[in-house]
């Protein structure tokens, strides 16, 4: 599949090759991406970031290869699902459907999962067209982990001289300096450094890991997690170096990081790396949870590309919790990454610094199953932006004449509450960078605003961006904005369809452009489809408003919520609606049946959509 450099990236639809139906027994996964098998028009691409290795182990998985013949966009119009041969793996803890959505199943044409014990797991992903469904499975082989870090390659840390739960034969070493007892004992790598639960240990400066891997820095014992005492601003766990880009295979896991209000980060990166798993660590009272920033790479690669971004990337079950300072440019995770997972991570800035997680370049990545709150004003939950092209990290040689944030998939997070009078989006670094945004989706989503929001709980600022199947709650604002801006194309390909929109107060709109300019948008194309709003105490307009001079704005006749339809009860189960749940439409109600055709084949709770077409995200 190649993208167009152009404003407005375009797909060319394929005639699937035939191919046989499915792998030979116990195949393992392809790790590039290969045409894997096809059905009804469908060709299904698939690529591994690895089929083996030690656990835990986090695979990403890579469908965006999949062409079809009933679609020119697959990776926005195509229904994927994922099962990942791990049925007990329980249920997300954060997100939109806390406790109930299942570590097992995924969707989208990008997807990731953490493997946690040794096995052989059967992989099997499925592309429906609306008609015709194409399947395909393989395995993921995870290797035991006692038997990888046997013996002496296992290093136990106590302060208190307590190694009860320690593995057989493992290095004992008392001491409580985090920093002298894993430099002491990491050697070369492929070693497990485990620190005792319920005890402190002190980070008095940089912990570096840059040793290839396999290796995990982690914790024994029961109890609660061993903390990291952060007690300067040097402090913190600093993957890789400037002299190891390639270093790789590393899990950084259970482990407390304690700021103490310092100006640090909990993890930083210090140099290119791969596959590296950052797993339930709480983090906390620090500028940064987790820093990975271009910027620190630009430094190291000023006197030739040396060191990538970092790919392969997994960010899970993490909690980063009070920030120090206020606009200081403090974030919960400042991240800059490609191929990567940002999933089941709670973020709560609890109104200090900037943003809950901001991106400054994003390619090929799953953000899902997140709960991010507490954000100060001006600020956003979530931030995917796109740099200018000409630094050393982003050379043109490299990415071509324009860096591109693309192929994201947004799903099942909930942001709520806050300080912020805005919430989430994609766009350029600023109003005059050239970074570009294009081929992303935004679904599942709960936002939920405050008193504070004002302006939009989802900014959509790029090219072929899908926002579907998402629940707004809120008092004030818009739902949904897009803005042209100076040095970026102007948005173009907005399909903005079957979301759900309840808003308490006087002045609240499902959808709005910001400082429209005249003419600047006259080839866009905007599909604003079976959107449901209901904004009861409202009397300023349209619901949809736009402010376009020569624009092409499909907003599907009749499919949305009219002016006369917005203060109309749509007949919610339960109203006002409080949670995700009180949005389906019961009998009578004006959006059952009225939707028109759009590519949605399942609702916000993922059930399968069939018969007559409703509007909004709940399926009645």
């Amino acid at each position: 599949m190649s993208v167009a450099r152009s404003a407005s990236a375009t797909f060319t639809a394929v005639t699937p090759t035939p191919l046989p139906s499915g792998p030979p027994a116990g195949a393992a996964c392809p790790t590039t991406n290969s045409a894997v098998a096809n059905s009804g028009g469908t060709q299904l691409g698939l690529g591994a970031s690895r089929a083996s290795g030690v656990a835990p182990l986090a695979v990403f998985f890579d469908a965006t290869g999949t062409t079809s013949t009933s679609t020119t966009r697959p990776f926005h119009d195509l229904e994927y699902r994922w099962t990942f041969g791990e049925s007990g793996s329980g249920t997300w803890n954060f997100g939109a459907k806390a406790g109930t959505a299942s570590r097992n199943e995924a969707m989208g044409p990008v997807a990731a999962h953490v493997f946690e014990s040794a096995g052989t797991y059967p992989i099997t992903v499925s592309a429906f067209n609306g008609t015709a469904t194409v399947s395909y499975s393989c395995n993921i082989t995870v290797l035991d982990t006692d038997a990888e870090f046997v013996g002496g390659k296992t290093v136990c840390i106590s302060g208190a001289g307590n190694f009860v739960g320690c593995p057989a034969g493992a290095v004992q070493v008392t001491t409580t300096n985090a920093v002298t007892a894993v430099t002491g004992n990491i050697g070369a790598g492929n070693k497990r450094i485990l620190f005792r639960r319920g005890e402190t240990f002190t980070v008095g400066s940089i912990l570096q890991v840059s040793q290839n891997g396999p290796g995990i820095i982690g914790a024994f014992g029961v109890g609660a997690k061993p903390i990291l005492n952060q007690t300067t601003s040097s402090s913190r766990l600093a993957i890789s170096s400037i002299t190891t880009p390639t270093m790789a295979d590393w899990r950084i896991m259970d482990l407390q990081f304690e700021g103490n209000n310092n100006d640090t980060s909990a993890i930083s990166g210090a140099g290119s790396a791969s596959d590296i798993l950052i797993l339930r660590n709480d983090m906390r009272n620090l500028k940064f949870g987790l820093s990975f920033s271009p910027s620190n790479l630009d430094a190291i690669n000023n006197s030739g590309y040396t060191s990538p971004e970092w790919s392969k990337f997994f960010i899970i079950d993490n909690t980063v919790n009070d920030l120090v300072g206020i606009a200081n440019g403090s974030n919960g995770m400042y991240l800059g990454l490609n191929t990567s997972a940002v999933m089941g991570n709670y973020v709560n800035p609890n109104n200090k610094g900037e943003h809950g997680i901001r991106c400054a370049h994003e390619t090929l990545s799953v953000f899902s199953h997140n709960s991010i709150t507490g954000i100060p004003s001006g600020r956003a939950f979530l931030s995917l932006r796109s740099p200018d092209q000409g630094s050393s990290t982003f050379p043109s040689s490299v990415y071509g004449p324009y860096v591109y944030s693309e192929k994201n998939y947004v799903s099942d997070n909930r942001f709520y509450g806050g300080y912020t009078g805005g919430g989430s989006g994609v766009g350029p670094t600023n109003g005059t960078s050239t970074g570009r945004s294009r081929e992303m989706i935004w679904e599942r989503n709960l936002f939920e605003g405050s008193a504070y929001t004002s302006s939009e709980l989802l900014t959509l600022v790029g090219v072929n961006i899908t926002a579907r199947n998402n629940i707004f709650i809120m008092i004030n604002g818009n739902a949904i904005g897009s803005q042209p801006l100076a040095n970026s194309p102007v948005p173009d390909g907005l399909w903005i369809y079957n979301n759900s929109v309840y808003a308490s107060g006087t002045s609240a709109r499902l959808f709005s452009i910001i400082g429209n300019e005249a003419g600047d948008m006259t080839a866009s194309v905007f599909n604003i489809k079976n959107n449901v709003f209901y904004a009861p105490n409202t009397s300023n307009g349209d619901s949809v408003i736009i402010n376009l001079v020569g624009a092409t704005i499909n907003v599907g006749g009749t499919s949305n919520s009219g002016s006369s339809e917005r203060t109309t009860s749509p007949l919610f189960t339960t109203t006002p609606p409080t949670t995700a749940a009180h949005f389906k439409p019961t009998t009578g109600s004006y959006a059952i049946g009225r939707g028109v055709s759009v590519p949605a084949w399942s609702d916000y709770f993922e059930a399968p959509l069939t018969g007559s077409s409703d509007m909004g995200a709940v399926r009645h």
